[in-house]
């Protein structure tokens, strides 16, 4: 539907609301009807905003008590766990705009869109988040490190192990934190990164 407000008022003012969504309190989804009215009609977009405010393993109950495809649960629970973060106010450099990206993935727009439809102040949280990520200039789709597991073990000179992981997370973390590496530049980090942790620094 367009507007799903006056369907959803109606199921919450008759009580069959809570044959769908029990969880969910009736005059919220009644408040906040004509918000979602206001998003585009994208089934997972407009039951992530339904279920918003329920903490991720209610809402992934919800979802398989629904019958709600593999796939499309997985997109809403990636909508409201990035929702969550951006809704907090937390993501306001680059930093943490590039870490919220590495956990929002694809569903950045619809965490957008619903922080912007249910959210106190969310425009202008959202508004924040898309004025970062244009000063950024970066395409924060491909967060990836520029070195594999196995070019970490040929720079460090080590085999399988733990230590790879550790060197990859590290560089994960290097990347989101300070932006785009070059390979040399991984490479030079990581053997830094490498010196300090074998003596113990």
């Amino acid at each position: 539907l367009p507007d799903p407000s006056a369907g959803l008022a109606l199921l919450a003012r008759t009580g069959l609301l809570g044959e769908i969504l029990p969880e969910v309190d009736p005059s919220t989804v009644e408040r906040r009807g004509p918000s979602i009215g206001t998003l585009d009609p994208d089934p997972a977009l407009r039951l992530a905003a339904l279920l918003h405010g329920l903490d991720l393993d209610t809402a992934r109950e919800r979802l398989w008590a629904l019958r709600s495809s593999n796939e499309r649960s997985r997109q809403i629970l990636e909508v409201l766990d990035a929702v969550g973060e951006l809704a907090t106010g937390a993501v306001d450099d680059a930093p943490s705009l590039r870490r919220w990206a590495a956990r929002a993935g694809p569903q950045r727009d619809r965490a957008r869109a619903l922080v912007e439809a249910v959210v106190p102040d969310g425009a202008t949280l959202a508004t924040r988040s898309r004025e970062l990520e244009d000063q950024l200039g970066e395409d924060l789709s491909d967060l990836a490190v520029p070195l594999s597991g196995a070019e970490v073990m040929a720079v460090l000179g080590i085999g399988e192990g733990p230590e790879v992981g550790e060197a990859l997370a590290f560089l994960h973390a290097r990347r989101l934190e300070r932006g785009p590496m070059t390979a040399a530049g991984a490479e030079q980090q990581l053997r830094a990164w490498w010196s300090e942790r074998r003596s113990g620094g």
